[in-house]
């Protein structure tokens, strides 16, 4: 049974990259009726591979796939921002003269997140993670602009980079160890013949997958242009997905293996996580485009997550994956709604924008919970997270929750003055006529809105989830 499930949440996917362009040719609303059934399906089946791995201790494994509590977590995060994407293309893309291979490039981007989470194999998560680069890179392209061209040529040469770092690092692991299963890597170094060459080593495959995953500095160079220039359903999927399972597979290769043998790497892994933390959210309050600022935003969420790898204990693998989940939905829901902003006024300046709380109230209140949910405020899951991320944080050194202080005070300032500049203040004269959002818009955002304020009013079926895998 596990099996099976197994195979399908990387196999449904997989089948709608290359049938939904030929559906497409036939019939567009089949087409659109397809791909969200089959994200549907991939949900379906990564939530009850997730519950027999978490609550029977099912583990599974399908030739180099290998389903453990930490993986089916991921990849239902996965899906379910897939779906959530899926549902918002149909009408956000639909003018699009091009959507067989929109369809085509999201789909295998998707499979090759859930692939790359679900392997322990070191050549296969690289063959998974530079597929879902090229196919992500293509859809960049999407926004027709020369800054989307000019986003998609930086992504491309720092992703190349970051490739290479990695690249080098599996070669040198193979010739360390003459294997490229973790799990034969980790039994192997524990007692390393050559010490300095393997910390150099996680440190090569460290900062590559920290360029992947928009760690500080590389993040500041692609990841705002990256993201502001996708669709908003594509910049759903870079900040939601791309970004955080590229930090979960740097955790996978680096703290797995290594980390019981190398004490250093855990505080230089932790100062590039408080560094992006800081600066991220420096860079946010600085912004006035408004998915400019969600990215750079994500930079700082995604400092949390590195910080919390180099903190390295079970507390801290807890609130790695909650922190996970929160950002994943909070900030797909915050693009979402910046998409449905755009969409509805053709504007993402925000000194340029005002008074929308009347005019599009569902998606003022959507993005207040995205917003409020990665400030922390209760009662929403980002306050249980955060809590956690506090209380493992301090693990490692006393001091370190008071960076996680700072970084959630810019946090509320910049998230403070982007509501009040989008839908406070008094409405410019342009956009008197602004609407709601059509409801295949509303329908996405709403489903991610409502499940963080379940997941907050009812936190242990998260905290408990994360706390039954890091044990």
């Amino acid at each position: 049974m596990t099996e099976t499930l197994l195979a399908m949440s990387i196999g449904v996917p997989l089948i709608a990259a290359f049938t939904t362009p030929f559906i497409g040719r036939v019939s567009r609303s089949a087409q659109y009726t397809c791909a969200i059934g089959f994200m549907l399906v991939t949900l379906i089946s990564s939530i009850v591979l997730m519950s027999e791995t978490i609550n029977l201790g099912k583990i599974s494994a399908v030739g180099l796939l290998y389903a453990d509590a930490a993986s089916t977590f991921v990849i239902t995060v996965i899906s379910l921002l897939g779906l959530a994407a899926v549902i918002y293309s149909t009408r956000y893309m639909e003018k699009d003269g091009n959507q067989n291979l929109y369809y085509f490039l999201s789909f295998l981007f998707i499979a090759n997140m859930i692939g790359l989470s679900l392997t322990y194999n070191i050549v296969l998560l690289y063959v998974f993670l530079e597929t879902a680069t090229v196919s992500s890179a293509i859809l960049v392209l999407y926004g027709r602009t020369i800054k989307a061209l000019n986003a998609t040529f930086v992504y491309l040469v720092l992703s190349i980079f970051g490739a290479v770092l990695v690249l080098i690092g599996i070669f040198l692991y193979y010739s360390l160890f003459h294997a490229v299963d973790l799990r034969v890597i980790s039994a192997s170094v524990t007692n390393p013949t050559n010490p300095n060459l393997v910390l150099s080593t996680a440190v090569l495959i460290f900062l590559g997958f920290g360029i992947k995953a928009g760690m500080v500095p590389f993040g500041l160079i692609w990841l705002p242009k990256a993201h502001a220039e996708a669709p908003s359903p594509i910049s759903c999927l870079l900040s939601g997905v791309l970004v955080q399972v590229s930090a979960f597979a740097m955790a996978k290769i680096i703290y797995f293996p290594i980390f019981g043998a190398f004490e250093a790497l855990k505080w230089t892994v932790a100062t590039f996580g408080v560094l992006s933390m800081i600066i991220g959210s420096a860079f946010a309050f600085l912004e006035r485009d408004i998915k400019r600022m969600l990215a750079y935003s994500t930079i700082s969420e995604i400092g949390f997550i590195v910080l919390m790898i180099g903190v390295g204990t079970a507390l801290s693998i807890s609130a790695y994956l909650g922190h996970i989940l929160n950002h994943a939905l909070a900030k797909g829901l915050l693009f979402l709604c910046a998409g449905t902003i755009i969409y509805q006024t053709g504007l993402r300046d925000m000194n340029n924008l005002g008074g929308l709380a009347k005019r599009m109230p569902i998606t003022t209140v959507a993005f207040l919970i995205g917003a409020f949910t990665l400030i922390g405020i209760p009662p929403l899951l980002g306050f249980y997270t955060g809590r956690m991320l506090e209380e493992a944080s301090s693990e490692l050194a006393s001091f370190l929750p008071t960076f996680g202080t700072i970084t959630t005070i810019i946090t509320f300032l910049f998230y403070a003055k982007a509501i009040y500049k989008i839908f406070i203040r008094r409405i410019p004269e342009q956009l008197k006529e602004a609407k709601e959002a059509p409801v295949v818009l509303q329908i996405p955002v709403l489903i991610l809105a409502v499940l963080i304020v379940i997941f907050g009013l009812f936190p242990n079926i998260v905290m408990g989830a994360v706390r039954l895998i890091a044990g």
